[in-house]
Formats: structure tokens, C-alpha cells, sequence
């Protein structure tokens, strides 16, 4: 393991923002005004399904009926395959 890690006391952390500081969300502004529109389908909808994957229409977890290349094969004779 790292020595550092190991003695926690050696770490210092310093603050960057003050805990009065707001996020200076104007600096997105423009761009959020353009692009949130468009997100919005993707926005997830708990009335409607019951994960965001199901939004999605991406059935999980995926269940393979045949190999997806000739690599993914199970091979006679090698440790490993059938």
C-alpha cells in the first residue's frame, strides 16, 4: 500500500470555495437554454417506468442465446471451453 495512505495524518486538505460560495450557474446560461430542450426526452420518468434503463428501451442484464463473434465460441480441447 501507499505510505501516504496508510498515515491519514499526513494528509491536509485545504478548502478552494468558502461554504457561503454559490455555484456560478450563469456561466452555463446560454448554453443550458439551448441544450436543456433537447435533454429532456432522456429526463427519466419514474411515473412511467421502473428504472431508466427501461426508458431507454435496454433490456438488463443481458442474456446472450449465441456467441456475438466466432471468438466468443466455446473451443474443444482448450481449458476453458467445452
Amino acid at each position: 500500500m501507499w505510505p501516504l495512505a496508510q498515515d491519514k495524518r499526513a494528509w491536509h486538505s485545504y478548502r478552494l470555495l468558502r461554504t457561503q460560495d454559490q455555484p456560478a450557474i450563469w456561466l452555463n446560461e446560454e448554453i443550458m437554454a439551448r441544450w436543456r430542450p433537447e435533454m429532456r426526452p432522456y429526463y427519466y420518468d419514474s411515473s412511467r417506468f421502473s428504472s431508466y434503463l427501461e426508458q431507454l428501451g435496454i433490456e438488463y442484464p443481458t442474456i446472450r442465446s449465441r456467441p456475438v463473434s466466432e471468438e466468443d465460441t466455446p473451443q474443444v480441447g482448450v481449458p476453458g471451453g467445452s
